[in-house]
């Protein structure tokens, strides 16, 4: 199997936010004046890949998490601390200790009192080896609430940094209620509960991808670049092959008066811009200005940076590139390419994205010994990253091979070709 693939990088959350009434009262001025029925519209090219301050494994989740946790310590426009939910900070002269005075009347997003047992709460989970903020923390033995407004931070290494470092992810405060079992723990992933303006009232992950791929006609691509010796892809897997999951055909047809309606719906009616990397083989610079064209015709700018396919890869990893547009190789097995591309902690996934779904159907998938059973549940993961639309299919390349008349025991594969038992006929 061969597939052209667009990959995007651009790991924005389509997020809509709903004003939390009951937060902390931390907020500037001119935001207490702003409307709360309005709508504001931030474009990013970081979403958020998990709500979970102290669990998340990607430190630009904090652009996302700002808008739904408060921290213990804000900066003003210098990058100075300023208070936040501790209105007052204080170290020991021996730098042994360092006291937080808390703000009072501060509660979180379902009306819980925000409290010093609860900063206790969230920076004992912080410190846990597990968490990517424990390093953050790494000069803090111990930590105590004296009283329910005073949090006291024992401290067995330099501590001056420590201030700002609670205007950072370790001093996003979440509701102990809403941590502290797995399942609350796997919630909290996708459902924040801070104490911060807002909440989350709905989000939509892959939104942002959908414009892209209603925008591209695929069968323009295989008439073209490939001669018609392909076929337009709607997924990860071509007809007839057994993960192959029909009830995703057309999920994502050619249709730009859609995509042009799903860019305004994201308030980018104007469109925008990225750059892709693509080899600098003939045939996939043809299938990139093939879709280059077609982006534009909805306002969509596509600029083609043309690499060596051994550079392609890692340009893409170290994050110089916004999307590519590569040719994968078929696995043997469906999972090995799904895990290759889909898997978080994949070197090919290099944002780690995480997928809501995508582990457990994998795993079911895997346990599964039927062969009948297991390609409807390798389906199902088909479904799930499709729904995710990270990575856009374009075509899946008919491959031939040409042989003399000398050559036998040649077979060509759906997959890959074995070479077994090919050889030269003996004169």
């Amino acid at each position: 199997m061969f597939r052209r693939s667009m990959k995007a990088a651009l790991s924005v959350l389509a997020v809509t936010v709903a004003v939390a009434g009951c937060g902390s009262s931390a907020a500037t001025d001119v935001a207490q004046t702003a409307d709360p029925n309005a709508t504001l519209r931030y474009a990013t090219t970081y979403g958020a890949s998990s709500f979970d301050p102290h669990k998340t494994r990607i430190t630009s989740d904090s652009i996302m998490l700002n808008l739904v946790y408060d921290r213990l310590v804000h900066r003003d426009r210098d990058a100075n601390p300023i208070p936040g939910l501790a209105e007052s900070w204080e170290f020991a002269d021996d730098g042994s200790t360092l006291t937080l005075r808390l703000r009072q009347d501060v509660t979180f997003s379902d009306g819980t009192p925000f409290d010093a047992a609860a900063v206790v709460a969230n920076l004992e989970r912080a410190m846990q080896p597990d968490s990517i903020t424990a390093a953050m923390l790494a000069g803090v033995a111990a930590v105590e609430a004296p009283d329910p407004q005073t949090v006291v931070l024992r401290l067995d290494g330099p501590g001056g940094q420590l201030v700002l470092t609670l205007s950072d992810l370790p001093g996003m405060m979440v509701n102990p209620n809403a941590f502290g079992t797995p399942d609350k723990d796997a919630a909290l992933v996708l459902t924040p509960a801070g104490t911060g303006r807002y909440t989350v009232a709905q989000a939509q992950p892959g939104a942002q991808y959908e414009f892209v791929a209603h925008a591209v006609d695929r069968e323009a691509v295989v008439e073209t670049a490939l001669e018609g010796h392909g076929e337009a892809a709607s997924q990860n897997f071509p007809s007839g092959y057994f993960a192959h999951n029909a009830a995703l055909d057309g999920q994502y047809a050619f249709d730009p008066e859609r995509a042009k309606a799903l860019l305004a719906q994201a308030g980018v009616p104007n469109g925008f811009s990225f750059v892709a990397g693509a080899s600098n083989l003939p045939e996939n610079q043809l299938i990139a200005q093939i879709m280059q064209e077609q982006l534009a015709r909805v306002g969509i700018t596509m600029e083609i940076r043309s690499m060596t396919p051994t550079d392609l890869n890692p340009a893409f990893n170290r994050g110089e590139l916004d999307a590519i547009l590569t040719t994968l190789t078929g696995r043997a097995e469906p999972s090995l390419l799904l895990t290759s591309y889909y898997g978080q902690d994949s070197p090919q996934n290099p944002s780690h994205d995480d997928i809501p779904g995508f582990r457990e159907a994998m795993e079911a998938a895997n346990r599964a010994t039927d062969p009948d059973e297991r390609a409807a549940l390798l389906g199902e993961v088909n479904a799930v990253v499709m729904d995710h639309a990270a990575m856009l299919p374009v075509a899946f390349a008919e491959l031939g091979a040409i042989t003399s008349g000398t050559v036998v025991g040649y077979e060509p594969s759906r997959v890959l070709d074995e070479w077994r038992g090919v050889g030269v006929a003996a004169p």
